[in-house]
């Protein structure tokens, strides 16, 4: 049991990075977005 948990754990940290990362970039890429759609009412 312990062998196969050893065995999943490295692909599902890769995975759960990979998913951080992903949502990181896509929140900033919306956040940037909404800014600049501030940017353009206000002026």
């Amino acid at each position: 049991m312990a062998l196969v948990l050893m065995a999943i754990t490295p692909s599902l940290k890769g995975f759960f990075i990979g998913l951080l990362a992903g949502g990181g970039v896509l929140a900033g890429l919306g956040a940037a977005f909404i800014f600049l759609s501030q940017q353009d009412r206000f002026r």
